[in-house]
C-alpha cells in the first residue's frame, strides 16, 4: 500500500498514546473520589480490554480496512478525543455500588454498562496503535517506540496538571489533547485535514462555554452521608495527586470526633470540622480557643494511657491529620511535638486557612509539622522518643466492611514495627491503636506484629513489655523499651478504671480478668497475645478463622484478613447480616480477574467465528499457537514486572503518586529507547535471536533484582532524593530496555512473513496486558510482590521457546 512507503505518524502517535494514559490516570483519580480507589481499579482494568477488542475488530475488518487504514486511523483518534468527557459522565449516571455487588445481580449488569462505556473511548485509541502496527508494521520498532515514550510524557504531563487542576479540569484538558492529536494525525498523513481542524475548533469551544459537571460520589462514601446531615456546609476543597481534600463544618449536628471514648466519659469535644480524603473520613480539627477545659476530653482517650505512665519530653505523631495527637500532646505537657503528615493540602488548611480555629496548632513552636510519608521519615530520623504515637488505620468499620482489604499499609508491617522500636528512647514507649471489629481482627494481627518485633529484637520476655488495653470500639496496645514495672500497671488500672476502660493484657494478667466491662464471646485478644508471648503465635493464627498473621513488606496488605477455608461459611452467612465476615475487595478482585479472562479470551477466539479472520489463524495452526502463547506471555509479564516494581519502589521513593510516576514513566521510555534499538540490532542478529537475547537479558536482571534491590533500597533510604531517583532508574532502565525488544521483535517479523496475523497479535498483547494488571494483585497478596516477580520472570523464559515464525536471515530492517 502507498502509505507503507511513507514515514508513520510518529508525532500523533505519541500525543495520542499520552493522552490515552493521561486519560487512564486520571479516571483512576475520578473514580477513587466517587467510589473507592481498588473498585476504580478493577473498572478501569476491565474498562482497558478496549484494547483487546480493537485486535480483535481489526483482525475480523482486516480487509475492509485495508485500502482505508490512513483514514481509519486519523477517524480514530477524533472518536477517542469525541468519547472521552460522555463515557465518564454517562458513567456516573450508572447507579452502579460495588458493596452491592455481592447480593443484588442487578448490580452485575450495570457493572458491564459501565465496560461497556468506559471501554469505549479506549477502544478508539487503541484501535489507532493497531492501524499504526498494521499499516508500518516493517517499522515496528519505531512505532512502538514512540507508542511508549508518548504514554510516557503523558503520565508525567497528568501528574503535573493534577497539582494545579480540579480533575474534572484536568478531564476537559486530556481531550483538548486528543483532539489536537487527531489534528497532528489528519496534517502528518495529510488525511481529512479541513474536517478535522472543524471537529477540533468546534469541540475546543464546547469544552470551554460548558460549565465544568460536578462529581457524583456514591451514596455509601462518608462524604455523601455528612453533606446529608441537616447543618452540614463544605468549607474548603483542594485537590492534588495526593487526593481531594474536603473540610465540612456542621454547628446544627456537630461532629463529635472523639476516638476509642469510654462510655462513661460525659466531657463532649468542642466544636471540630471533619476532614475527608477522597470522599473518606479521614481526621478533624479541633477548635482550641486556649481553654485548657475545653480541651479535657483528651486527658481521657485511650491515646492518653501513655500519659498515665511517663511525662513525655518528646512526642512523635505519625500519621497526624488534623493534629487531634498533636494538639493532645501540647496540652497534656510535651515539650517537644513532632506531627508527621502526608498530605500538604491537609497541613496546609490546619496551618493556615484554619489556624486561628486550631489555636496555630501547625503554625507554633509546641508542634512542629514535617510533610513525609511515615516510613522514611523513621528511615532518616535519629529516634530517642519517649512516646510514639500510631493511630489506628482507617475509620471505625474499615477492616470489618473489607473495602480496604486491597489497601497497601507500609507503617504496620514487620519492617515498620522493628523499626518504631528501634526509635524509642531507653524507657520509651509505643502507643499502637486498632479499631475493634466482631470478631476481632486487624487488633490482633497489631498485638502480633508487635510481640514479634520484640522478639526480633532479642526481648527474651516481651509479655513484660506489653500492656494492652480496650474500649468498647478501640485496642489500644502499649509496648515499652524495657519492662513495665508494678506500679505502672496500677497507674494504669487507675487511668482504665476512671475513663471506662479494661486492661486485656499485662504480665500476671488472667484471661478471666481481662474484658469485665465489654464483654465479648471470647477473650480474643488477651488469647492472642498469649499466644505470642509464649510463642504460640503461629499455631494461634492457623486455628483462628481469620488471617492474622503478621503482614511483611513484601505483603503489606494490614486489612486483608480472609481466609479461604472459611469463605464458604461466610458466603453462607451473607444474607443473614454476615457482610462483615466477607472481605469484600478481595472477592471483587478475583471476580475481576475471571471477568477479565473470560472477556480476553472470548475477544481472542472470535475471529475463529469468520471465515476470511480464521483462515491465517488455521493455516499454520503451530504459527498461530506460538503466536498466543509469546504475545499472551510479554503482555502478562510486563504487567507483573511494572506494578511488583511500583510497590518495591514505594518506600524508597517515600510516596505512591511519587514512585508511581518516577517508575511507570521510566518503564516506557526505556523500554521505548530498547524497541527503538532492537530496529538496529535486528539488521545483524536477526529478529528471533534479538528476541531471545532480550528475554534472556530480561530473566537475569530480574533475577538480579531479587537478589540486590532489597538491600541496596534499604542502605539508601537516607539518600538526597535526586540520588534516589538515579538509583532506582540504574536498577530499572536495563531491565526495561530489554523488555522492549521483545514485542517489536516479534511483530516486525509478523509484518513480514504473515502481516494478517499482526492484529490479532495486538489484541492477544492487550487482552494479556489487562488481565496480568488484575492478575499482579492477586499474585502479591498470595505471594507477594517478589513473587510476581519470579512468575513474570517465568513468563519471560517461555518467549525462549515460542517465537512466533523461524528467523530470518540478517538482512536491512526499513
Amino acid at each position: 500500500m502507498a502509505h507503507r512507503d511513507h514515514r508513520p505518524p510518529l508525532i500523533s502517535l505519541a500525543m495520542a498514546s499520552g493522552s490515552a494514559l493521561a486519560y487512564q490516570l486520571l479516571l483512576l483519580r475520578l473514580f477513587s473520589i466517587i467510589q473507592w480507589h481498588h473498585f476504580a481499579y478493577m473498572i478501569i482494568s476491565l474498562a482497558l480490554l478496549g484494547y483487546g477488542a480493537s485486535g480483535t475488530f481489526l483482525s475480523l475488518f482486516r480487509s475492509r480496512l485495508q485500502d482505508r487504514q490512513v483514514a481509519a486511523y486519523v477517524l480514530s483518534i477524533v472518536l477517542f478525543a469525541a468519547a472521552g468527557l460522555p463515557a465518564f459522565l454517562l458513567a456516573q449516571k450508572i447507579a452502579f455500588s460495588p458493596e452491592e455487588l455481592l447480593w443484588r445481580p442487578l448490580m452485575a449488569w450495570r457493572l458491564a454498562g459501565l465496560y461497556l462505556v468506559l471501554g469505549a473511548p479506549f477502544f478508539f485509541v487503541a484501535s489507532a496503535v493497531g492501524l499504526a502496527l498494521m499499516g508500518w508494521g516493517q517499522q515496528a520498532s519505531r512505532v512502538y517506540a514512540l507508542d511508549l515514550v508518548g504514554a510516557a510524557a503523558g503520565g508525567v504531563f497528568i501528574l503535573f496538571l493534577l497539582w494545579s487542576t480540579a480533575p474534572m479540569q484536568c478531564l476537559q484538558t486530556v481531550v483538548l489533547l486528543a483532539a489536537s492529536a487527531s489534528v497532528v494525525a489528519a496534517l502528518e498523513t495529510k488525511c481529512g485535514r479541513s474536517h478535522t481542524t472543524l471537529f477540533a475548533a468546534v469541540l475546543a469551544v464546547l469544552l470551554v462555554a460548558t460549565p465544568v459537571p460536578d462529581l457524583e460520589l456514591s451514596p455509601f462514601k462518608d462524604l455523601s452521608g455528612a453533606l446529608h446531615v441537616a447543618g452540614a456546609q463544605p468549607q474548603v476543597t483542594r485537590s492534588s495527586p495526593y487526593g481531594q481534600v474536603t473540610a465540612v463544618a456542621n454547628r446544627t449536628v456537630p461532629f463529635r470526633d472523639a476516638p476509642g471514648m469510654g462510655l462513661t466519659d460525659v466531657q463532649e469535644p468542642p466544636e471540630q470540622l471533619a476532614l475527608f480524603i477522597d470522599g473518606d473520613f479521614s481526621s478533624v480539627v479541633t477548635r482550641d480557643t486556649g481553654e485548657p477545659a475545653a480541651l479535657g476530653f483528651l486527658g481521657s482517650l485511650p491515646s492518653a494511657a501513655p500519659y498515665a505512665l511517663i511525662n513525655p519530653d518528646r512526642v512523635l505523631v505519625l500519621e497526624a491529620g488534623g493534629g487531634m495527637l498533636a494538639l493532645q500532646a501540647r496540652v497534656l505537657g510535651a515539650r517537644e511535638v513532632v506531627a508527621v503528615e502526608r498530605n500538604p493540602d491537609v497541613i496546609d488548611l490546619v496551618r493556615t486557612t484554619y489556624a486561628d480555629f486550631s489555636g496555630r496548632l501547625y503554625d507554633g513552636d509546641s508542634v512542629r509539622v514535617v510533610r513525609a510519608h511515615p516510613r522514611s521519615f523513621l528511615a532518616g530520623d535519629p529516634g530517642d522518643w519517649d512516646l510514639i504515637q500510631l493511630p489506628g488505620a482507617g475509620g471505625l468499620g474499615a477492616g470489618a466492611s473489607g473495602l480496604f482489604a486491597l489497601n497497601e499499609d507500609y507503617l504496620r508491617t514487620r519492617e515498620a514495627a522493628a523499626l518504631l522500636l528501634d526509635r524509642l528512647a531507653p524507657g520509651g514507649i509505643l502507643a499502637a491503636h486498632a479499631w475493634l471489629a466482631l470478631p476481632p481482627r486487624g487488633s490482633l494481627r497489631l498485638a502480633a506484629t508487635l510481640v514479634e518485633a520484640l522478639r526480633t529484637r532479642g526481648v527474651q520476655s516481651p509479655g513484660a513489655s506489653v500492656i494492652a488495653l480496650r474500649s468498647w470500639q478501640m485496642a489500644t496496645v502499649l509496648v515499652r523499651n524495657g519492662r513495665f514495672a508494678g506500679s505502672d500497671i496500677e497507674a494504669l488500672r487507675a487511668f482504665a478504671a476512671q475513663a471506662g476502660y479494661d486492661l486485656v493484657w499485662y504480665d500476671g494478667l488472667t484471661r478471666e480478668q481481662s474484658g469485665r466491662i465489654h464483654r465479648m464471646a471470647a477473650p480474643w485478644l488477651y488469647d492472642a497475645i498469649a499466644a505470642s508471648v509464649t510463642g504460640r503465635a503461629d499455631e494461634y493464627a492457623a486455628a483462628y478463622k481469620f488471617d492474622i498473621r503478621p503482614t511483611t513488606d513484601g505483603r503489606p496488605f494490614f486489612n486483608n484478613f480472609l481466609r479461604w477455608r472459611t469463605a464458604p461459611e461466610a458466603i453462607d452467612l451473607l444474607r443473614r447480616g454476615g457482610m462483615p465476615l466477607l472481605e469484600a475487595g478481595y472477592v471483587l478482585l478475583l471476580a475481576t480477574l475471571i471477568q477479565a479472562t473470560l472477556l480476553g479470551a472470548a475477544l481472542i477466539l472470535l475471529p475463529l467465528l469468520t471465515r476470511e479472520a480464521r483462515r491465517p489463524l488455521t493455516e499454520v495452526a503451530s504459527r498461530a499457537i506460538r503466536t498466543l502463547v509469546y504475545f499472551a506471555a510479554i503482555g502478562l509479564a510486563f504487567m507483573l514486572i511494572e506494578l511488583a516494581a511500583i510497590h518495591r519502589f514505594i518506600l524508597f521513593l517515600e510516596e505512591p503518586v511519587f514512585a508511581s510516576a518516577v517508575v511507570v514513566s521510566a518503564f516506557l521510555v526505556f523500554a521505548g529507547a530498547g524497541s527503538l534499538a532492537g530496529g538496529r540490532l535486528a539488521a545483524c542478529l536477526g529478529f528471533q535471536r534479538l528476541s531471545r537475547a532480550g528475554a534472556t537479558a530480561v530473566v537475569l536482571l530480574g533475577c538480579g533484582w531479587l537478589w540486590l534491590l532489597g538491600s541496596v533500597t534499604t542502605a539508601g533510604a537516607s539518600l538526597a532524593m535526586g540520588l534516589k531517583i538515579v538509583l532506582a532508574l540504574c536498577f530499572i532502565g536495563p531491565l526495561a530496555f530489554a523488555m522492549g525488544q521483545l514485542f517489536p521483535a516479534a511483530l516486525a517479523t509478523l509484518s513480514r512473513s504473515a502481516p494478517e496475523l499482526v492484529p490479532w497479535a495486538w489484541a492477544v498483547n492487550g487482552c494479556a496486558s489487562v488481565i496480568g494488571a488484575v492478575l499482579a494483585t492477586v499474585l502479591a497478596m498470595a505471594i507477594g510482590f517478589d513473587g510476581c516477580l519470579v512468575v513474570a520472570l517465568a513468563l519471560y523464559g517461555v518467549t525462549l521457546i515460542s517465537f512466533p515464525i523461524p528467523g530470518h536471515p540478517p538482512g536491512r530492517v526499513h
